[in-house]
């Protein structure tokens, strides 16, 4: 799937609006308006703000402008033919009003590219902003998982339960806390592999004969990590298999990848 995050932060929005790109980036960053609703959208964002600089940066005459500039045409019109040496002035005001004409094209690209660079920082900026809040809220949620867990563990009634394969010389494995009193879960996910590509691994507590769905483990597997998992008052075994993603409402025998019994 295409990122348009990154087609958006990247500065290349900006440049196209200038028209700063190569012809073919060019025409890219055109057929991405077409399509996507975001990019189009943020072009006319960016065409907003360097019309809103722009107009920031104008400067409005004052009102005896226009009879001064008459006053000059008419002068001008009177003036008898011009000698070289009043060619030469002429030639002076041209090159000075060039120069003027350069000076303000160069403070209009230098306003610009500092807005663009500034606009890119604060993007930037946001960005870690928000991917720091997250890790913070990723902290405090192991944090207070690991709190629950070690209570948990203080308790008589708590098991730890070593789920292996089923398979001989497989090294598949994953660990299981159960407060029986609470009938709170937790999963080690252990040795277990990502799971393939559309399939997804999932918790069974057994009672019984009767298997009952305790969870799905997340797609993205926590590292040395715990998950909490449904709930299970009373179990004789707790089993892993491997299914489609979204689960299943009951196992898939030959999926089968680890199981342990309980204590129970």
């Amino acid at each position: 799937m295409l990122d348009l995050s990154c087609i958006i932060s990247s500065g290349d929005l900006e440049l196209y609006v200038l028209d700063q790109l190569p012809p073919k980036e060019r025409e890219q960053i055109a057929a991405l308006a077409q399509i996507f609703p975001e990019v189009r959208e943020e072009i006319q964002r960016i065409e907003a703000g360097l019309e809103k600089l722009a107009s920031a940066e104008a400067v409005t005459p004052s009102s005896h402008v226009k009879d001064s500039v008459l006053s000059k045409i008419a002068a001008i019109q009177k003036a008898p033919v011009s000698t070289p040496e009043s060619q030469n002035k002429s030639a002076t005001v041209v090159a000075m009003k060039s120069y003027w004409k350069w000076a303000a094209a160069a403070s209009i690209i230098i306003l610009v590219s500092g807005w663009l660079w500034l606009n890119q920082s604060f993007q930037k900026l946001d960005a870690d902003n928000r991917a720091m809040a997250f890790q913070m809220d990723s902290l405090k949620l192991n944090l207070n998982r690991f709190q629950e867990i070690e209570q948990a563990l203080a308790k008589q009634t708590t098991q730890n339960i070593a789920l292996a394969s089923i398979e001989p010389n497989s090294t598949l494995a994953a660990k299981i806390i159960w407060d029986k009193e609470a009938g709170k879960v937790w999963l080690f996910t252990g040795n277990l592999p990502p799971a393939p590509a559309g399939k997804q691994y999932q918790l069974w507590c057994i009672q019984g004969n009767q298997p009952n769905d305790a969870g799905l483990v997340p797609l993205a597997l926590l590292e040395n990590g715990f998950v909490a998992m449904k709930a299970c008052g009373q179990s004789d075994a707790f089993a892993i298999t491997l299914e489609n993603v979204g689960g299943s409402p009951t196992p898939t025998l030959d999926q089968l990848k680890v199981l342990g019994k309980t204590g129970s």
